[in-house]
């Protein structure tokens, strides 16, 4: 886990929107219509990509960031308590993991569509040949007039694309680790949570910092997308609000779709009435009560 930097793929949305965005609307003929086509693909795909990054990031803070807490807090903890708080980590970080492969797929499929629309570029025009856009101000009637190079504009949009998907591509396997991990334990009948984190498989396997760095990589990267997304309205409608509720409604959809944690870890049902786990119908529970044995 050291050394996991988003920084690519933050750097990559904002050069890619930068450069496509002077593009729409889409006015210029002379591109052809199968262009057009693939040119706002690719830029609903990049904008899908960066929406679904963002949604990770948030579900990513708020797994890691339940760990962090009970880490820090579990021999205080009644067992009920660390075991409902794990499973809900334990979610969020699946939904995170669903966020970051949808990021991965938009990526990949908008790589594609740039690499049609080069193709066609270098067979009409050639490599030499020199874009000209035109982006006028929304506050202004001043336009400014943007020029480069074909070969230039490819090889630029190419490297950032291959940056998201690298990056993603090392999120979704580093999730897959983690929820798989998370699940074993969660599942493991032998281990019990009234035991120290040290005597823990799956605790003791992770340094207690390299949560740390996990929340904190990923707090940085969901507010600066949060920024990124707000800056381009005409494709994301990101306020406050807006990001609020496509959050809740992007959980509720991920619930009914993604198999939620089964629980067999042991531990004491200190009143069975007040365990928020009992009443969880997602969750499937095993626990051990101190008068009447395994149920």
């Amino acid at each position: 886990m050291r050394g996991f930097s988003l920084e690519p793929l933050i750097n990559a949305a904002t050069n890619m929107l930068d450069e496509l965005f002077p593009f729409f609307p889409f006015d210029n003929s002379s591109f052809g219509e199968d262009v057009k086509q693939d040119l706002e693909l690719a830029m609903q795909r990049i904008v899908g990509a960066v929406r679904s990054g963002c949604v990770y990031a948030h579900y990513f803070i708020s797994g890691i960031g339940i760990l962090c807490r009970r880490l820090m807090e579990w021999d205080e903890l009644p067992a009920s308590t660390k075991v409902y708080d794990i499973v809900s980590a334990a979610k969020d970080l699946r939904y995170a993991y669903s966020s970051a492969a949808e990021a991965k797929a938009q990526y990949f499929e908008a790589k594609k569509n740039v690499e049609s629309i080069l193709r066609k570029f270098l067979e009409r025009f050639g490599s030499e040949a020199v874009i000209k856009v035109s982006l006028k101000q929304e506050s202004s009637d001043h336009v400014n007039l943007r020029r480069g190079r074909l070969q230039a504009m490819s090889a630029s949009m190419l490297s950032n694309l291959g940056n998201s998907l690298g990056t993603t591509e090392q999120c979704v396997g580093l999730l897959q680790q983690i929820n798989a991990n998370l699940a074993a334990f969660l599942a493991d009948e032998r281990v019990s949570v009234e035991q120290p984190l040290h005597d823990i498989p799956f605790w003791s396997a992770y340094p207690l910092d390299s949560w740390g760095l996990l929340q904190s990589t990923n707090a940085q990267m969901a507010t600066k997308l949060d920024v990124i997304m707000g800056a381009y309205p005409a494709w994301f409608n990101w306020t406050v609000e807006e990001r609020t509720a496509y959050i809740a409604q992007d959980r509720e959809k991920r619930t009914a779709q993604i198999t939620q944690p089964e629980v067999k870890i042991q531990f004491e049902d200190e009143d069975e009435n007040k365990n928020p786990l009992a009443r969880s119908p997602a969750v499937h529970i095993r626990s051990v009560h101190p008068h009447s044995g395994t149920r």
